[in-house]
Order: structure tokens, then sequence, then C-alpha cells
């Protein structure tokens, strides 16, 4: 920066450019920068009283202009900020200047400058009039007439009005004959009260919360004569239904708008080019009564004019399809008035800086969902509502999808919901159902693709990419592991999406993508981004869910073996994990996504990360009690690591992994078989370590079986290798799996108590809190066994303190319940019954099917009050 000041000061002047904080300041008159002398010889012009100094004026200013301003710079706030009032300057000295020569009779030179403009503007009626007398007072007639049979189809197509008053009149005095240079006096027309609603659709469902804040908009109006209008923004993805509720409201509330309804839609999320606030403001004006030439040149003349007009007015103003706040300021009615607007964006400066109150659509409830098909569909639906149900959750419950699909049941009467359901399931591509073949504007890829085609490249790449990710939500930090960039930045990109609502941000820093924005998105991918691209970004965010799951092993078994970190390059890694609680919580933040990432990995060609992170999952698994999820996983990561190079040991973790599952289901047979076949693998790569593991795990299958004796003598051997070994968690496990086989068998006292107090002096030392608060459970079973209540009860409590302080609910509610036999025992029903209650309500939650033991026992309680009244 600093060699390119010295370069420009060189022809500009040492004291031309001057440095101050922050960077640099140019010092210079206005004389010698052409942006400010352009505006001083306008100025000049305009208030000139001599025709001919004016025009001298004009030409001095125009001659300025060479081309585009500040063409070649990349300047959002010049080309937001300066270039449309240059450029609207720059419009109106043209014209004037064309006025002097077309009432002095010399028209020709003119001719193709408005021909170039009308091309460049082709909304601006005032240079179409230009053009029009040009070629009329040059003898070209039937130019003339067909110039303005080429602006009336412009208008028509594009804005959906006819030309305003001004060149009607002019038409006119082409048809008849007459002059067409100096135009009659113009009289400002009077106009009834305009009603510009579009028709409101049938069928609307739901928002009741949408509409109640809009009724209350209205209501909460000010009532200062100096208050603006009351501002409203519905915001919401494509296809969510912002203009059907803006409409339906603005005819529910019509009566209270008597002096005028207008509605304009500003195609900021449409095809083409975006209705620009001048273009919006002469529309506007034409439509409230204003004669052409009665408009100001400028957009803060026009925005002027247009609360000039309306100033103390009940006037409703519907903005449809707006893209940022810049295109709704100038349009804002004077006080008196209410303005809706509708965009995909937030427009967060309209809420922050002009007190827009909000309103963001989400997709429809189920329910709802349901009710909008039956509305459309009529019985059928009502017929078959489980189908209607699959439809509305296919459909992602988007209003758009939904119509879309009831317009197709509708066309097919003969198709049934469930045939229908059949084939949106078996549908290459889901975006492919969701088309009418008929316009755009019902074809949800196009309509979700004019979101994404205002997306800068960093914004694009990270939706493409995040598109490929199973889970329901992402966080901040794996996303930056993806799109491979610092969370601070990528945190920016992700609240580009969000504000788009491309993706929806529920929860700090955690980010949810709609299943149809999801499949839009992966489409994009697939057509934009290489194979190779792909697979190193589902490389990345493997390998930091591995990394946190590794981080939640250091918190919660340290001295568990850990799965090694492969070396993909990822900038971000896992927040770091204070202590236990943290490890849990981003557990059951990350659970489901975990689970989705397994398969996933495989249908990515991912087989090893498949492998770690279903052998990772398991802690999560083991503390939650999902044997099922275990056993899922477990079947789909065995299946494939018979792709791995070298297969064996992985088999052999995975299979004991399927064997712990099966075993928890209480289906033991099954178990032993995966154990046998673990063991096998194990004892061939001499793995010492899976072997003592595998052992002390048939030994607890044959305690469930009553194979005390087996039990003893596996768990023995399993605890005398993990003690060669020196790995103390694997003692500690088969201190109390050889407990669990003596309390089998009643030896309760000294081998088992012995056994669960080695485990917990073990536990203890290592720091291992929820292995310790299962010793002491298991020795509070252990004294009510012996009809040692009280000490039974005292180990409860110490158990069900620890279970709190790790956040384990369903091993509290399990100790609940064993506590509640000793309380009964020891003649505190009252407590017993809190303890039981305590524990059904959690167990009923978990899905666990020992509630059932919870409620028997509940209803015991009355008869063991009995007993000891």
């Amino acid at each position: 920066m600093a060699s390119l000041v010295t370069r420009l000061r060189r022809p500009l002047g040492v004291g031309a450019i001057q440095t101050v904080r922050g960077g640099y300041q140019l010092r210079t008159t206005p004389e010698l920068v052409d942006a400010l002398r352009f505006r001083s010889l306008l100025t000049e012009a305009a208030t000139s009283a001599d025709t001919e100094r004016e025009r001298s004026l004009l030409d001095a200013a125009l001659q300025l202009w060479r081309a585009e301003p500040f063409a070649g710079l990349r300047s959002e706030v010049l080309e937001r900020d300066e270039l449309p009032g240059l450029v609207e300057l720059r419009l109106a000295a043209l014209e004037r200047r064309a006025d002097m020569d077309l009432a002095a009779g010399t028209p020709l030179p003119w001719i193709a400058q408005f021909h170039y403009l009308t091309a460049q503007h082709p909304l601006r009626e005032s240079l179409w009039q230009r053009l029009i007398m040009a070629l009329a007072a040059s003898g070209r007639q039937a130019d003339a007439l067909m110039a303005y049979e080429q602006v009336r189809t412009t208008l028509r197509e594009n804005l959906g009005v006819s030309p305003g008053a001004e060149l009607q009149r002019l038409h006119q005095r082409l048809v008849s004959g007459a002059p067409t240079v100096t135009p009659p006096p113009v009289e400002v027309p009077q106009v009834e009260p305009l009603r510009q609603l579009p028709p409101a659709g049938g069928h609307f469902v739901g928002r009741e919360a949408a509409l109640v804040a809009l009724d209350d908009l209205v209501a909460a109006r000010a009532p200062e004569p100096w208050a603006g209008p009351a501002i409203a923004v519905i915001d919401s993805g494509g296809g969510m239904g912002k203009t059907t509720l803006a409409i339906h409201w603005a005819h529910r509330v019509r009566a209270d708008f008597p002096d005028a309804q207008v509605y304009l839609d500003l195609r900021g999320y449409s095809p083409g080019k975006s209705l620009s606030p001048h273009d919006a403001l002469e529309l506007a004006l034409r439509a409230l009564g204003i004669a052409g030439d009665h408009l100001p040149a400028t957009v803060e003349g026009l925005s002027a004019l247009l609360r000039t007009v309306t100033a103390d007015k009940r006037i409703l103003l519907i903005l449809d399809n707006v893209r940022n706040s810049e295109q709704v300021r100038p349009l804002l009615p004077g006080p008196g008035g209410a303005v809706v607007v509708t965009s995909r964006s937030q427009l967060r400066g309209l809420v922050a800086r002009d007190g827009a109150v909000r309103v963001s659509l989400d997709r429809l409830a189920p329910a709802e969902s349901v009710r909008l098909l039956t509305d459309i569909v009529g019985a059928r639906a009502a017929d078959e509502p489980e189908r209607a149900a699959d439809i509305a959750q296919l459909c992602d419950h988007t209003p758009l999808a939904l119509r879309i699909i009831a317009d197709r049941l509708s066309r097919q009467s003969s198709t049934s919901l469930g045939t229908l359901v059949h084939a949106l399931q078996a549908q290459e591509s889901v975006l492919d159902a969701f088309d009418t073949g008929d316009d755009d504007s019902t074809n949800l890829r196009i309509v979700l693709s004019w979101s994404y085609e205002q997306l800068d490249p960093a914004a694009a790449r990270a939706l493409r990419l995040i598109g490929l990710f199973p889970g329901a939500s992402i966080s901040l930090s794996a996303a930056a592991a993806m799109v491979r960039a610092p969370a601070k930045d990528v945190r920016v990109v992700l609240d580009r999406l969000t504000d788009t609502h491309l993706l929806e941000q529920k929860e700090h820093d955690r980010y949810e993508l709609h299943d149809l924005v999801r499949a839009f998105a992966e489409e994009r991918s697939l057509a934009h981004d290489s194979q190779p691209h792909r697979a190193e970004a589902v490389v990345r965010v493997l390998e930091w869910y591995v990394r946190g799951l590794n981080m939640v092993y250091r918190q919660l078994e340290p001295s568990r073996q850990r799965v090694g970190v492969e070396s993909a390059s990822i900038l971000v890694t896992p927040p770091a994990l204070a202590d236990e609680r943290a490890a849990d919580v981003w557990c059951e933040a990350e659970y489901r996504t975990l689970v989705a990432l397994v398969d996933w990995a495989v249908h990515q060609d991912q087989p090893g990360y498949a492998c770690r992170l279903t052998w990772l999952l398991q802690i999560m698994i083991n503390r939650s009690n999902r044997p099922q999820d275990q056993i899922d996983l477990h079947q789909i990561a065995i299946a494939a690591a018979a792709s791995l190079d070298d297969p064996v040991l992985e088999e052999a973790r995975l299979l004991n992994g399927l064997g712990n599952g099966f075993a928890e289901l209480q289906r033991p047979d099954d178990a032993e078989r995966c154990y046998q076949d673990a063991l096998a693998r194990f004892q061939a790569a001499g793995n010492e370590p899976g072997e003592a593991q595998v052992l002390g795990n048939l030994g607890l299958v044959d305690t469930e079986r009553g194979k005390y004796e087996r039990a003893k003598t596996r768990s023995q051997t399993a605890l005398e290798l993990y003690r060669r070994l020196g790995d103390h968690r694997g003692e500690a496990v088969n201190f109390d799996n050889l407990a669990m086989a003596h309390f089998g068998c009643r030896e309760y006292a000294p081998p088992a108590i012995a056994c669960w107090r080695r485990a917990f002096e073990i536990n203890r030392r290592c720091g291992w809190r929820h292995n310790e608060g299962y010793n002491l459970a298991n020795l509070g079973r252990a004294y009510a066994a012996l009809n040692k209540h009280e000490r039974a009860i005292a180990y409860f409590g110490q158990a069900l303190l620890l279970y709190r302080l790790v956040g384990s609910r369903q091993r509290e509610a399990i100790t609940q319940l064993h506590l509640g036999y000793s309380l009964i025992a020891t003649g505190d029903v009252d407590a017993a019954r809190e303890a039981w209650r305590a524990s059904q309500r959690t167990l009923d939650a978990l899905g666990d099917a020992r509630a059932g033991e919870a409620r028997r026992a509940l209803d015991t309680a009355d008869a063991a009050a009995a007993m000891f009244c």
C-alpha cells in the first residue's frame, strides 16, 4: 500500500495524499476530482437563467463522463453509495440537454444515443419519451410508433403496468398527427383509491403466530405525527409461503387501509435484474396518480415525494421479494401507513435501524402439512392419514413442495397416496418430484437456485460441502474442518447462509440444513466440485469426529486404548473438553450425528473411518444404554471391515462390541457366538489386551446363564492378563465381573463384596467416577442380599451422588429401583415410593423395560405400608 501511495503522490503532488490515523486521505480542491466537478457543473446549470450558458455547462459536465464510473475498481461501498447517484445525475442531464436540442429542432444527434440508453434502462419511461419525440421530429413516424409499442410491451411484461399518462398522451399526439416536441399542459389526474393487492390464494393453513404478530403491528402503530410507518419483515427460505402469508393477511385487514393498498414485486431473488429503488418509486408514484413530468430525477427526490403524498394516509405497502434493506428504505411511505416486506434475507439492518418487526417463518408443523394436503386433495388424503403424513415428511413440511405434490395428486386421480410415497422414495433425485412443469416459480430446484445464485463464492462452496454432511445439524467447528478454514472466517460465511435461510441456526454455533435444501446443495456439489475435492472434505470431517471421540475417551476412560488419528489436514480441531461433564455434554449433542456418520463413511468409500467411529462410539452407547444402536452400527462396520487391507484386528474389536450389544439385550447365545469369533481373531493375532477383554465378557455371559464356575474361571484369567499388561481399567472391570459371578451363586461375603471393594479402590484411585458409582451400587445390592439394609442404603446413596455428578440418568434410575427395596425393608414406605416414582419416570423417558419393574414395585407399596402400620 505504501509503495502505491508513493507512486500516486508523484502526479498529484506531495501534499495531495496525507497520512492520517487508520490510512490515507486525499486533500485537493473539488475542481481536480471529476466526480465532484461533474456535480458542481450540473448544480450551476440547474440554477442558470441563461439557456445558452445552461447548454454550455451541461456539455462541460457530460464531457467529463468517459465510461462506466469506477471501472476496474472492486468496491461494494462505491457501487452501492456513489454509482447509482452519478448514473441518475447523468441521465437527468442527458434528458435536459436533449430537450434543449429537440426544442431547437435538432433531433437527429439524439436518436442513436436514446436507442442505446433505452436498451440500458428499459423501464425508464422518460428516456423512451425522448426517443419517440426525436424519431417523430425526424419524420420517422412509423419508427416512433414502434418504439412506443416496444416500451408498452416491456412495461407490461416486467411490471404488469401500462405506460404512464405522459407517454400515453405522446402516443395520442403521434396517432392524431399533432406536434410531439411541445406537449400540452399536464393535469394531475384524480384517481380512485388504489387497490393493487393480488388475489389471495386458497388453502391457507397455519401461521397463527405470524398473523397475530402482523395484527399487533397494525394495532401498535404510533399515533405521533413524526413517527414513521409500521414495518414488518416476513423472512424465510424459498418456498415457505412468505408472499402467501403477506397477501392473505393484507386482505384480512384491507379495511384498515382505505387510502391505498400498493403491491410491488422488487424481484430481489428472481431471474434477471432486480427492480431498482428508482424504478420502484416511479412505479409506486405513478400508481398513486403522480404524472411522469412531475417526477423528480433522483432517488432522493422521488423518495421525498412518496413520503409527501402518503403522509397521514392510511396506506398499506406490500414490498415482495426484497433482496436487501437498501432496496426498501427509499420506498418507506410517510407516517400513518404500514409496510410489509417479504425477503429470503433477514434484513437485519431494517430491523436494527428502522425498527421493523421480524416475522420469521419455518416449516409447517406436521399436522398443518397434512391439513394443507387434505384441503387441496380432499377425501383421498383424509382416507390415508398415515400416507399423507409420509408425504408431508418427504416434502420436508415446505408449503411450496406440498402444493406441488398436491397438484400432482389432483391431476393423477387414480394414484393412491401409498403409490406416490413409494414413487417419491424411489426417485433418484428427490427434487425431481417438485416441479409442476408449468413455470419456474413452481419448480423447487429453480426456486432454491435463485437464493444460491446470490451467494458469494465462499458461501456457495460452504453450502455445497455442508450439503454432503449427513447429520441433522453441524457445529461451527465441524463445518470449519469440512471447509478447511479458520472457525472465525467460517462463522462469517455461515452467518451469510443463515441470513438467506439456506441454513438455520437454532443454537449457538450449531446449524441445521433442511432436507430439501440439503438435496439441492448436494446436487450442486456433485455438479461443481471435483470428486477429489469432495473426498478431501469428507475425510476432514470424519477425522474431526475421530479426534473428538478420542478427547471424550481422555476424560471418561483415560487408560483405555484409543484409536490413532489419520494425517488428514484439518485447520480446526474439536473443542477441548475440560472434564467428564463436558465430555458427556459433547456426546449428547453429537450422538445422532455420529450414528449417521458410520453408514455415511461406508457410502463415501471410507470403511476405515466407519470402523474407527463405531469402536469409539461404544463408550457413548454404554453410558446411554442404546444397545440396538450398538448392534446396528457394529453390523454395518463389520461388513465394511472386510474391505480393509488387514481386517483381522478390526473385525475382532467389532465382533466384541457386537457381542456387548447382544448381551445388553439379554441375547446370550448371540453374544457368545460373537465373543468366540472375536476371541479366535485376537488369539490368532497374538493380541493379549483384546483376548483379556473378550474373556471378561464371556465370563459375564456365563454369569447371565447361571454357569458361575466357568464365569469365575474366565474372569480370573482375564484379570491375570490385565495385571500382567498393567491395565488398571481392565483389572477393575474383571474384579467387578468376578464379583458378579460370586453374587450369582450367593457368595456375598466375603468373595463378592471383597471383589467389588477392590474394583472400587482402583476406580477411585484412577478417578473413574462412573465406574465408582457402579461398584458402590453393586456393594449396596450385596449388603441388601445379606439383609444389612441400612448399610445398603448408604452405598446406594453414595452411588446416586456419583451418577448425578457425571449425568448418568439410567444408572441413577436403576439404583433408585434397588434403593426402594431396601427402604421398604426398613419400613420407610414413603421414601421407597419416592425412589420408585423417580426411577419409573426416568426409565420410561429412556424407553428402558425396567420401568415396568418400578411400576410393579409401586403397586406393592400400599401392601407394605399396611404391614408396617
